[in-house]
């Protein structure tokens, strides 16, 4: 009788113990976040007396959510696990962009190009690479973007450049990488500034 009492106890206090880690919440530690703020520098332009509309760049579906990506020498691609760009990386570079090109005083006027109404130039592109690219050398960090520029009156193309850059990764892990993303972002805002503009200037 007693070891029955005994058996029934230890049921009920295993069962309790059971109960009370399925209904306990379990502790969530959400992903690190790391924040793309590249400190590009601003020049003035001579002006090309039109207004320029841009529209936010698409995205390689690589690329299509916020995880930091790797690439490796088989060219297979990975992600770093629990760290996350705080940002979609298109979304940052096309702030950057729209930003250097207003600054610049080039245009009359610059925007969303769905805020605007008719603006005589339409910037489009695509980011088609944004990653850290490991080899037996080290690592870089890769950034590939394409843009057109379109008069949408005449649907005439203007310019269009794909335009790529790397920097190597000083390091190892997602801060390195997120230094080495910033410095590849500003290399490749200046290039497309300087193409564009040139471009523009010359016709």
């Amino acid at each position: 009788m007693i070891n029955r009492i005994l058996k029934q106890s230890t049921v009920f206090l295993l069962s309790g113990v059971f109960l009370a880690g399925c209904l306990t919440p379990s502790t969530i530690v959400p992903p690190k976040q790391y924040i793309l703020a590249p400190d590009i520098p601003v020049s003035q332009s001579e002006s090309v007396g039109l207004s320029l509309g841009m529209r936010a760049l698409n995205t390689a579906r690589p690329y299509a959510k916020p995880n930091i990506a790797f690439l490796t020498e088989d060219n297979l691609l990975g992600y770093y696990p629990d760290v996350l760009w705080a940002e979609q990386p298109a979304t940052v570079l096309t702030r950057e962009l729209l930003d250097v090109l207003d600054a610049s005083g080039a245009f009359t006027d610059t925007g969303d190009a769905a805020s605007m109404s008719r603006p005589d130039l339409v910037l489009t592109g695509e980011l088609r690479k944004f990653h850290e690219e490991r080899s037996g050398e080290g690592s870089s960090a890769v950034v590939e973007i394409r843009l057109e520029l379109r008069n949408p009156k005449e649907a005439k193309l203007l310019w269009a450049e794909t335009i790529s850059r790397s920097e190597i990764i000083d390091g190892s892990g997602p801060e390195a990488v997120s230094a080495a993303m910033e410095r590849t972002i500003t290399a490749i805002v200046e290039q497309a500034r300087f193409s564009m503009l040139e471009k523009l200037t010359n016709f």
